[in-house]
């Protein structure tokens, strides 16, 4: 489904290299992380930035320490009340120790 106002997922950088990466990553990863923070096992359907990216040019797109398995409904949940907070403090500089790190090796497919 897409959302006009975000564009398509080809649109915010989500390529057929990201559609690969996201079944190698949930088949890995197949339960949603918060669910099962509460003993719920729920199939993860969701590959999420655990820190929201600005595209796939953004240094914190690819590395697999920004990712995390979810469900949707936990997605949507993190993305209107966590993701904002989040993001704040990102242009306040409180990741920017993970945006040096990741843009220390820039092939994380190939990488680790």
């Amino acid at each position: 489904m897409q959302d006009k106002q975000r564009g398509t997922r080809t649109q915010r950088g989500y390529s057929n290299q990201w559609g690969k990466y996201r079944l190698m990553y949930l088949k890995a990863n197949p339960l949603c992380v918060i669910c099962l923070k509460a003993n719920i096992y729920t199939p993860a359907t969701i590959v999420d930035h655990i820190i929201p990216i600005d595209g796939d040019s953004d240094v914190l797109f690819w590395p697999d320490f920004n990712h995390q398995s979810i469900c949707h409904r936990c997605h949507n949940s993190k993305t209107f009340t966590q993701d904002p907070v989040t993001k704040q403090k990102r242009k306040n500089g409180e990741y920017r120790e993970r945006e040096e790190r990741a843009a220390k090796c820039r092939d994380w497919l190939v990488a680790e």
